[in-house]
Formats: structure tokens, C-alpha cells, sequence
């Protein structure tokens, strides 16, 4: 299993995929939510650290087209977004996120996160 950050900033991509690259994780990286879908596609994911807004399709789109794949329900979804609103955390989480973060967030974020959601590295190659 992996962990996909998705993410249209490449200092988000950088940081999301060194900090999950570091708890132990195999990671793969999307720009999109059409990018990410093509690539849960071919292979599920553990966990997917997810950008609310994407170019194209956002985030919320993308969580409901993966939640149509076989046991794209199982996936357990971070979203890691600058959206701070209340109104925008309900509606995440009434979507079927799991967990929210804040940008910028840190590894200690991420980590409690994963930990709270019982989220564990198993290294594969790809």
C-alpha cells in the first residue's frame, strides 16, 4: 500500500511526499484529481493526503468519483487545505473525509493525524 498526495503546489507535493516519506510511507504524487483518479485506477491507495482545490477537478469531486471505484471507500482521506471555515470542515467531513489539516501543516500534523486514524506505513515497490 501507498499514500498519494495530491496537490497542484509542487512545494506542497515536495513537503507532503518528504514528511509521509519519512514516517515510512511509499508515496506517489498527482497535480489533479483527473491524475489522482487515473492512478487509484490502477492501484488503491492506503491513504490519500488530499488538496481541496484543485484545478479541474476539486477535491470534493474527485473524493466522490473514487468512492464509486471497487472499495474506493476504503481509502482514508486527509484533506490538507487552507479552508479553515467551519461550514468548509462540515462539509468535508459530511464527504467522507477523515481527517482535515490545515495548511501549512507540519510532520507532527500529519502524524497525529495518521495516528488517530490508526493510518500505518507498509512499504511496497512499485
Amino acid at each position: 500500500m501507498y499514500c498519494l498526495i495530491v496537490d497542484d503546489d509542487e512545494d506542497c507535493l515536495f513537503i507532503g511526499q518528504k514528511i509521509v516519506g519519512e514516517m515510512g510511507f511509499s508515496t506517489r504524487i498527482a497535480r489533479s484529481g483527473e491524475e489522482a483518479l487515473e492512478i487509484c485506477m490502477r492501484k488503491l491507495p492506503q491513504a490519500i493526503l488530499l488538496d481541496w482545490s484543485l484545478p479541474g477537478m476539486d477535491g470534493l469531486t474527485f473524493l466522490e468519483k473514487l468512492k464509486r471505484l471497487n472499495d474506493g471507500y476504503k481509502v482514508t482521506i486527509v484533506m490538507s487545505t487552507g479552508h479553515s471555515e467551519e461550514k468548509k470542515v462540515k462539509e468535508a467531513l459530511a464527504s467522507g473525509v477523515k481527517g482535515y489539516l490545515i495548511k501549512p501543516f507540519t510532520k507532527e500534523d500529519i502524524a497525529r493525524q495518521f495516528a488517530y486514524l490508526r493510518v500505518k506505513p507498509e512499504r511496497l515497490t512499485f
